[in-house]
């Protein structure tokens, strides 16, 4: 069936089905070839997509410490649902040649049913979107009652994280980079043992500078500097604030996307997203971008009634909500 689950690497193995996949078979190649350079790309969220690269040695050595912090075992069954044009979905590839994983590959996509799944797999790892988690909360009858699911590539709202309450799986999230080559922090999500900030993984340090934030890998040998602005809380968590090249100037006052975003999505259900708009008067206003056809409530000026000077001073009307292929908004 077009687009459902397809077994295309057995305990670290690849299938015959991978011949399929064009994408993911070339990697498979690129590993099995003993390369010992890999080239990546950023996601083009902050700026044109630029090559990175990252030794066989570092994504060895990254593998393996996710498999360490999640307890991963042999001939498990992970998902993969993620583009392979960026990190995550390349990561998702040689983690599971190199952890020994049963890798279950998925169209990418936000409109997931249960007749895309086998009923006869329990699902133990899923790396996923935000966009992707909303359709599998609302997908009854999937097995994932020993699944741990890791959400990243974009904020988890406090709505996706109320849902997410109730489910019997285990959901995390992850912050980091394409530059970092995958998640350097995490944070529980649901669950008694939920946490409010991110913790560093080990062997990863933050340094919070004028810029955002210095990411010091020991384990990889690598420092990031990071544009994201982050306030460390407790016990050594942080939380995300926004990034810098998000900042809205508007008459002084600075103001980030997320902050904006956060009070709006406590009452509309449609996609939308904040950016920073020029005008002559206040240099930038904050601009409530939706799409053409989305029916934005009149009180809506009465939500910002505690925070006045996060109200958005524009509504913008598109055809299509623009994203990247990570599912990240382009916010310029």
């Amino acid at each position: 069936m077009e687009g459902a689950v397809d077994l295309i690497i057995k305990d670290g193995e690849p299938t015959d089905r991978l011949k399929f996949y064009t994408e993911e078979a070339y990697w498979v190649d690129l590993w099995l070839s003993e390369k010992t350079d890999f080239a990546f790309h950023t996601s083009g969220s902050s700026g044109p997509p630029k090559e990175i690269h990252f030794t066989r040695e570092q994504i060895v050595k990254s593998a393996l410490r996710t498999a360490d912090i999640f307890h991963w075992r042999a001939g498990m069954n992970a998902v993969h649902s993620l583009p392979m044009s960026y990190v995550a979905g390349r990561m998702n590839v040689l983690r599971a040649l190199i952890c020994g994983q049963s890798l279950w590959r998925i169209d990418p996509k936000i409109n997931f049913t249960l007749k895309d799944f086998r009923a006869d797999i329990d699902i133990d790892w899923w790396t996923l979107t935000p966009a992707m988690l909303d359709a599998v909360i609302q997908m009854k009858g999937l097995r994932l009652d020993k699944a741990t699911l890791l959400v990243g590539g974009g904020r988890l709202s406090d709505k996706l994280i109320q849902n997410s309450k109730s489910c019997a799986f285990s959901l995390w999230e992850s912050y980091g980079a394409a530059e970092t080559l995958t998640h350097v922090a995490l944070r529980k999500v649901n669950g008694t043992d939920a946490q409010l900030g991110f913790t560093p993984v080990p062997s990863v340090h933050f340094d919070l500078n004028g810029e955002g934030v210095v990411i010091w890998d020991e384990l990889l040998d690598q420092k990031v500097q990071s544009l994201d602005h982050l306030e460390q809380i407790q016990n050594g968590q942080f939380i995300i604030v926004g990034r810098k090249d998000d900042l809205i100037n508007s008459g002084g006052v600075k103001i980030y996307p997320s902050q904006v975003e956060a009070i709006i999505e406590q009452h509309v259900d449609f996609e939308f997203f904040v950016k920073g708009s020029d005008d002559d008067v206040w240099g930038q206003i904050v601009t409530w971008v939706v799409k053409e056809d989305a029916v934005v409530p009149n009180e809506w000026t009465t939500w910002f009634e505690a925070s006045p000077v996060l109200r958005p001073r524009r509504i913008e009307r598109l055809k299509e909500l623009p994203k990247n292929n990570n599912g990240k908004w382009i916010r310029k």
